[in-house]
């Protein structure tokens, strides 16, 4: 049986996500400009629908994905505050808009499992087999304090944002919606890339574009203040093969490095083999999932009076 507890309860020996992953992988052994480049003299700015429509030419080929990955984490927990480096392998598998899935694993086990899908964001630890247990959040109660809780400060919806493979919104049809366009563009102040501004949930995604090739080389994500809560550098990119389709695959970055300033934490995602194919239903599961993997304590990260009443609010998740 599944027991839930209320985020509280478990507020001080589950205080940051990022924290326990360094412990446990220990265990198992606006950056848009360069002063020193001269500046490259644009004519004007493309206009966003124009840049929406290209750019999502390849997003919308990217809705599925699985792929092995290395997770590496940078932060300085170590002895005296000195920085720190862990590693390990896993598989990341992601169909939109909503679902994603990361494995950490070594020697064929899951150590790790961070999840979303339509209702739930989730992250399962099972390092102890003696006391496996997970963090649960719903969606529509996240928060900047639940998520910051939860290792990355970003709304859980967003996280694969920063992958730069989810579409632009297009502006809507004259007539249906506001005339304003859903974002706008600008060059950066070296002139080199094409920068496209959106309002994401709690402040605004900002991202820098080739504007020849139109892949991205940065997203940021800034809170209300303007300031980065998470910044991804992408680089690398390569083809993304679709299954079942002669065609050429899109093309996304190998290597996602994320800095969280707030934590002084780099995550780094390098992507291996990755394919646009079926992902099974069972890896977005959350109820499936916590039964699987043998997990006794789901510890809520919502603050709400009837946390400790899962039966009302979980939807099958606690037993």
């Amino acid at each position: 049986m599944t027991e839930w507890r209320s985020g509280k309860v478990a507020e001080c020996a589950l205080r940051g996500v990022i924290g326990v992953l360094l412990g446990a992988l220990m265990a198992l052994g606006g950056c848009a400009t360069n002063g020193d480049v001269q500046r490259i003299e644009r004519g004007p700015v493309p206009r966003y629908p124009d840049v929406a429509a290209r750019y999502n030419q390849t997003a919308d080929r990217l809705d599925r994905l699985w792929s092995r990955v290395t997770v590496s984490v940078r932060s300085p927990t170590g002895k005296g505050g000195r920085e720190t480096v862990e590693q390990a392998e896993g598989h990341l598998l992601i169909r939109r808009p909503h679902e994603l899935a990361l494995s950490v694993n070594k020697l064929g086990e899951t150590y790790f499992y961070l999840g979303s899908n339509e209702g739930f964001y989730w992250w399962i630890d099972l390092t102890d087999r003696s006391r496996r247990y997970a963090l649960v959040g719903l969606h529509e109660l996240a928060t900047p304090e639940t998520s910051l809780e939860f290792g990355v400060p970003v709304h859980p919806r967003e996280l694969v944002d920063l992958l730069a493979i989810s579409p632009l919104p297009m502006p809507q049809a004259p007539g249906v919606g506001p005339a304003a366009p859903p974002g706008w563009t600008r060059w950066s102040d070296d002139g080199r890339l094409l920068g496209v501004i959106l309002p994401s949930r709690w402040g605004t995604r900002r991202m820098w574009l080739d504007p020849d090739t139109y892949e991205a080389s940065m997203v940021e994500l800034l809170g209300d203040d303007g300031e980065p809560i998470a910044i991804s550098t992408l680089s690398r990119y390569d083809y993304v093969p679709i299954r079942g389709d002669g065609r050429v695959g899109p093309r996304m970055a190998m290597m996602i490095r994320v800095d969280v300033p707030d934590a002084e934490t780099t995550i780094t995602l390098r992507l291996f083999e990755p394919e646009n194919r079926e992902v099974s239903d069972r890896a977005f599961d959350l109820e499936r999932l916590l039964r699987d993997f043998r997990v006794a304590e789901v510890f809520s990260l919502d603050e709400r009076p009837d946390a400790d009443k899962p039966e009302s609010e979980a939807d099958g998740v606690a037993e």
